[in-house]
């Protein structure tokens, strides 16, 4: 299998996938669909999300929260891929949940640094990814990566830095993405990019307030987006799309 060289960034049409196998998945094209590991130690809907779990680090190496380890190693290893086990075990309160929720694109990662995997660290500063410090924990979930150089997120700081590292950033106005039993979730856990210019969406974006600045980013950069459903975007800890 030829898996995704760079994280959230497919060269073709995308063929396989992690994420949690649910309504807001039925309309996901992918050939193989693995479902996410219900982690016990996480309250529900969380326990189901993949960017809690998983982290692409590129190619075919994946980094997996200990709970989720040989569940991951069973489901990805006879598709040729290189599982390293996480050292940091998942617990149900913030920040103790965000070790694994990195965002990437290409050679950049951000995270909330002072809780970041050490494998994951590890890993970056062997293979050139520079790791970058916000305050926010949730970064994966945070930023929606729609090409090789441009983001959609709703956090600040998270604007920041990747402006700072010569991303072409979108700030959104924060919540109208619904989580089951929060507040409100976020618009990287609800988007992926399936396919080289085609942006996923779990739902429609016609009632968010800034849905007007996203489809002018998105026509601007020649990316289509594929809303699956007239509801609006549901938060499902994102899709990691890996080959």
């Amino acid at each position: 299998m030829f898996f995704l060289k760079n994280p959230n960034l497919p060269k073709k049409k995308v063929i396989a996938a992690v994420a949690w196998d649910c309504d807001a998945t039925k309309n996901l094209e992918v050939e193989i669909l693995i479902p996410t590991f219900p982690v016990s130690t996480l309250p529900y809907p969380l326990n189901f999300h993949a960017d809690l779990q998983l982290h692409h680090m590129g190619g075919n190496t994946f980094l997996s929260c200990p709970e989720a380890y040989e569940y991951y190693k069973q489901k990805l290893s006879p598709l040729g891929a290189y599982i390293i086990k996480g050292e940091t075990g998942l617990r149900c309160n913030y920040p103790e949940d965000i070790a694994y929720n990195i965002a990437r694109i290409r050679g950049i990662a951000i995270h909330n640094t002072k809780y970041t995997d050490p494998e994951a660290k590890k890993y970056f500063s062997e293979n050139g990814v520079i790791l970058h410090h916000v305050n926010q924990g949730y970064s994966k979930c945070q930023v929606a990566v729609c090409g090789k150089n441009h983001i959609i997120t709703s956090d600040p700081g998270i604007y920041a830095v990747a402006t700072g590292c010569g991303l072409n950033t979108l700030l959104i106005e924060q919540g109208h993405i619904f989580l089951e039993g929060f507040d409100y979730g976020f618009f990287g856990g609800c988007a992926a990019l399936t396919k080289p210019g085609e942006l996923y969406l779990t739902g429609s974006i016609k009632n968010h307030p800034s849905r007007n600045k996203i489809y002018a980013f998105l026509e601007k950069h020649h990316i289509e987006l594929f809303e699956s459903a007239e509801s609006p975007p549901v938060d499902i800890g994102s899709i990691i799309c890996i080959a």
